[in-house]
């Protein structure tokens, strides 16, 4: 296969492309790459564009196994980004070569930190009257048993910890309900 064939292939990848010769020096980019390296990355080592140990052996496995491989990397160019790197060895061709593509994933990453972060604090949050009326419930069955007065303050406490509770599930589901909307397409004509 030509190397204008090969350029006009990587050409119509919408994500950051790179054609590389089985010494890893680069044939060809797309439009997404130089955007992304900001340089002609023609007749360059691939590893003084993408220097990142988890690139180069996720280029050393696809060339080795012949199969496709996919690895996580973080590049610090205008701000670090992370990405899942991929590298596939072609040789149905006179001149094999390697297809190295790179997806930006920091929004997903940012998502699922943005998620774990969100689950902790509902989780202290729920905890929190949940401890203060497992207190109650102990405090009644033991030394409050036969005060009336108590149990009416104790009641009372439950009664506001039990509200708590119910607003932050009732929160819970109205987010939930939102994220899910946010996924669906509009039904009707869009300007």
């Amino acid at each position: 296969m030509s190397t204008e064939i090969k350029t006009t292939i990587v050409k119509a990848l919408a994500q950051p492309a790179l054609v590389l010769n089985l010494g890893y020096k680069i044939l060809a980019t797309n439009t997404s790459a130089q955007r992304l390296f900001g340089l002609d990355l023609h007749g360059v080592d691939f590893a003084r564009v993408v220097n990142h140990s988890s690139a180069m052996a996720c280029l050393n496995k696809a060339v080795k196994s012949g199969t496709l491989k996919s690895c996580e990397l973080v590049l610090h160019l205008q701000t670090p980004r992370t990405y899942k790197a991929s590298a596939a060895l072609i040789e149905n061709t006179d001149s094999p070569f390697i297809l190295f593509t790179l997806l930006d994933i920091s929004a997903e990453i940012d998502a699922e930190k943005s998620r774990s972060t969100f689950v902790a604090n509902v989780s202290h949050e729920l905890r929190s009257p949940l401890t203060s009326m497992m207190g109650i419930v102990e405090t009644l069955q033991g030394p409050a048993r036969d005060d009336a007065i108590a149990r009416d303050n104790f009641l009372s406490l439950m009664h506001g910890e039990t509200q708590r509770m119910s607003r932050l599930v009732g929160d819970l589901l109205s987010l939930s309900k939102l994220e899910a909307k946010e996924h669906v397409p509009p039904k009707g004509k869009v300007d």
